[in-house]
């Protein structure tokens, strides 16, 4: 009698546990080669019932296709549920599918051979990188731009998951310049994918400096013309690395920190009219006299530009008026010329508050030639 019920008890556990069955298309792969993974179990589970995640150290893994069923045969049911999962590995050797577990049937595991493609292609046969710095010497608030481009030489719609990596540095600030442009083009008879960004880089500090050039990864679906097995290249960009020289501030240095190769103050003058009077800065002197009536108003427009600096890193306009004139300020406009240098326009109004000659007062800027490692003053025209 204990037998028998010993027997009936191991018989119902064998009808009612699960089973789950794992297989591959082909255990002995190259590296960039992909293949499938089918696993499978007579239960009906959710989608999120297999943990995929030990297999993203060794393999690429694609999002998996899953589906349940349900069939009856002469009045007996069966279930399954199944995943098909596309994998390529990530590294040579013998790399190991682990089993699973799912809702506590588990699955057996799986050696793979991973060998070497000889006809694999390299890197830069699918994407590089192109970087131009327009300068690695810099001073204390001087801002170099350094021009990436990425050339995607594969077919776009062949990648897989792409992401770039913008250049960094531990020490020195990188910023981007507007956004980036995407357009195909022809290089050496080859057309190609071109994604184009610029940066600006700066140091608030002197010092040697690195800067790391970007990086792109994913992966790009390929096959060669000689066979139909369908592989699956890494992409990881090597990472190119710059030197930037911050030199320290020179000793002796006069006023407000402004370095630049290249900087002008330009004044207009024009009346209540809009009418331009003349580019003078010495308005109300013996070169130039405007007679104005009580009420009329006089408009100066101030316009700065300087190469190697961003837009808000321009001076603030500071001009002490008499208390004989009223001053209106319009909100400042900044902006970049066509060749690149930083702008700002300042627009003020001046009403006289009484009758007489008014003086008005010039302006000037002090600022660093870093051409020529002098500094100068430069005069509004």
């Amino acid at each position: 009698m204990l037998l028998t019920l010993l027997i009936g008890v191991f018989s119902s556990h064998s009808v009612f546990a699960a089973t789950a069955v794992a297989s591959v298309s082909q255990n002995s792969v190259t590296k960039d080669e992909v293949f499938l993974l089918r696993v499978a179990t007579d239960e009906k589970v959710s989608s999120g019932a297999l943990d995929l995640t030990p297999l993203q150290k060794d393999f690429y893994v694609s999002t998996p296709s899953f589906g349940s069923s349900m069939r009856i045969v002469n009045g007996s049911r069966t279930v399954s549920s199944e995943w098909n999962i596309t994998l390529a590995p990530l590294r040579l050797g013998r790399l190991d599918i682990p089993s699973f577990d799912i809702e506590g049937a588990k699955t057996q595991p799986i050696t793979i051979n991973v060998s070497v493609n000889k006809a694999a292609p390299k890197q830069s046969d699918m994407a590089e990188f192109q970087l131009n710095l327009s300068k690695d010497s810099l001073y204390p608030q001087e801002v170099a731009e350094l021009d990436v481009k990425l050339i995607i030489k594969a077919d776009p719609r062949r990648l897989q998951d792409p992401k770039i990596a913008p250049p960094s540095s531990a020490k020195l600030d990188v910023e981007p310049i507007g956004e980036s442009k995407q357009f195909q083009d022809v290089i050496n008879g080859q057309e190609v994918t071109v994604v184009q960004q610029s940066f600006h880089i700066s140091s608030q500090k002197p010092g040697q400096f690195k800067l790391n050039g970007p990086k792109l990864t994913g992966a790009v679906v390929y096959s060669t013309n000689n066979s139909s097995t369908t592989r699956l290249f890494q992409l990881d960009t090597p990472v190119k690395t710059l030197d930037v020289a911050v030199k320290e501030v020179p000793k002796g240095y006069q006023g407000e920190w402004l370095p630049t190769s290249n900087f002008k103050l330009i004044q207009q003058w024009s009346d209540s009219q809009g009418n331009e009077l003349g580019s003078s800065n010495a308005l109300g002197d013996d070169k130039q006299k405007i007679e104005m009536e009580a009420g009329d108003s006089l408009t100066r427009t101030i316009t700065m530009t300087a190469s190697n600096l961003t837009q808000h890193q321009l001076p603030k306009l500071n001009i002490t008026y008499p208390k004989t004139v009223r001053v209106y300020e319009e909100k400042p406009k900044f902006g970049t010329t066509q060749s690149g240098d930083a702008v700002v326009v300042y627009k003020q109004v001046l009403i006289p508050k009484e009758s007489g000659s008014i003086s008005l007062p010039d302006v000037s800027q002090a600022w660093f030639n870093t051409d020529s490692q002098s500094q100068e003053t430069s005069n509004a025209l």
